[in-house]
């Protein structure tokens, strides 16, 4: 069944309630009128009829009504004296057995009858009812009549105008289905003047296209760059490999193995990028960041001292927690302390603090510092300065501490030094 066939039957649903209400009230409202329309006639008869009896009872002239008081009341109206013991003293027509006094308005077999004591003698003004019902019968009967084709004009209606309303929907799911089936996700879906839901419907399209577009040209500029970056050590390896097979090299080959650990580098760079990039959610616990950042260091501690490279710390004496989780952000501190260990010859501080409610890490070096036009590019991937490039760097360890810093909600930055070197580092915030 179809949204707008859907719609519409809903819409009719809502209109016969609605008439089924307005018809519950109008025939409530019909009964009581005509009710109080008898009720009325029968009370006002009965005072203009009440003090004739009671004066020609007190005359003793029997119960009698003239033919002048007879011609002014409502002829509808049926009157009726009985005795106390319910003998009829005198009527006006015949009425139905059965039809006793009661306490002043009753109906009785189809009559509203109204009672008034009259010196010890019961007064009966009574009317039929048969015309009250045929009136209802037919104001019913009419409502049986218009109701169906109300329903069946407002099905109709609501059908029109919800497929009036829909028809920026499906301009919306053509243009859908076009784009998808140019893979032109450049193209954006066409965004109605009124900013209703479907405005909104189509914003958040072009949102999503938006990014889809960004994200392949980012993984299409990943695939070149990886590709190049691969083919280089790539290549030095088979040129290595060629030369010691022709010679016999030991060195060469020595130079070959040392090539291949830097191509499996490069291949475990790009695998942590793409498992920060994967979306996976993480499992996130509170965590000292200053304990993790004294746990990586130590276990890079060898690797600074074969470089005869001197690593300090610098840590708070309280620890300082945030959400993070374990493997990611270690991962990032590494990244940080390789890149620190390859662009200085002295020493590198690695510092954990707080400022204004938010944690810190931060590793700096005493090398040559970064080019201050490259401050925003060093957290890109593959990107290199020449430094970078005669250390043979992958360009991938500051885009994968970027990536894991980001989805920790977090912010990165790259400095220069006032006394030389850099100094790059994260905030998170804190948790307690």
């Amino acid at each position: 069944m179809s949204l707008r066939l859907r719609l519409s039957l809903f819409y009719t649903l809502l209109v016969a309630l609605m008439l089924a209400l307005i018809g519950l009230a109008l025939d409530f409202s019909l009964r009581r009128t005509l009710y109080s329309g008898v009720d009325e006639s029968l009370r006002q008869t009965s005072v203009r009829v009440r003090p004739i009896f009671e004066h020609e009872i007190k005359e003793g002239r029997g119960f009698k009504l003239g033919e002048e008081d007879l011609a002014s009341l409502p002829p509808e109206n049926t009157i009726v004296l009985n005795n106390p013991q319910g003998k009829e003293l005198y009527a006006t027509r015949r009425i139905p057995t059965g039809i006793v006094p009661a306490l002043s308005l009753s109906t009785q077999q189809g009559w509203r009858v109204y009672t008034q004591n009259v010196q010890g003698n019961h007064l009966l003004v009574l009317r039929s009812l048969v015309s009250v019902q045929d009136n209802l019968a037919d104001f019913r009967h009419l409502l049986l009549l218009i109701w169906p084709v109300a329903l069946g004009l407002s099905l109709g209606l609501g059908y029109l105008l919800v497929g009036r309303a829909l028809i920026p929907a499906e301009r919306l799911t053509r243009s859908a289905y076009q784009l998808a089936q140019n893979g032109n996700f450049q193209s954006r879906l066409p965004e109605p003047a009124s900013r209703d839901e479907l405005w909104r419907v189509a914003r958040a399209v072009n949102t999503l296209l938006a990014a889809q577009e960004q994200l392949l040209e980012q993984e299409k500029r990943f695939s070149q760059n990886a590709s190049h970056e691969l083919r280089t050590p790539l290549t030095v390896l088979r040129g290595r490999l060629e030369r010691a097979l022709e010679t016999g090299d030991q060195a060469q080959l020595q130079a070959a193995i040392t090539a291949s650990d830097d191509l499996l580098g490069l291949v475990e760079k790009l695998l942590e990028l793409s498992r920060v990039e994967s979306g996976k959610a993480l499992d996130l616990q509170p965590l000292a960041l200053d304990e993790l950042a004294l746990e990586v260091a130590e276990s890079s501690r060898f690797q600074f001292n074969a470089k005869g490279l001197n690593l300090q710390l610098e840590l708070p004496d309280v620890p300082l927690w945030v959400q993070a989780e374990p493997f990611m952000l270690g991962l990032a501190i590494r990244n940080l302390l390789d890149n620190a260990a390859k662009f200085t010859e002295g020493s590198v501080c690695l510092k954990v603090g707080l400022a204004e409610h938010q944690v810190y890490l931060e590793v700096e070096d005493s090398g040559p510092g970064i080019a201050e036009e490259a401050l925003t590019e060093v957290f890109e991937r593959f990107y290199q300065s020449e430094v970078a490039h005669r250390q043979n760097g992958s360009g991938l360890g500051l885009a994968l501490v970027k990536g894991v810093v980001e989805r920790h909600g977090g912010r990165v930055w790259a400095r220069n030094r006032p006394e030389g070197g850099a100094a790059v580092g994260f905030a998170l915030e804190q948790t307690t």
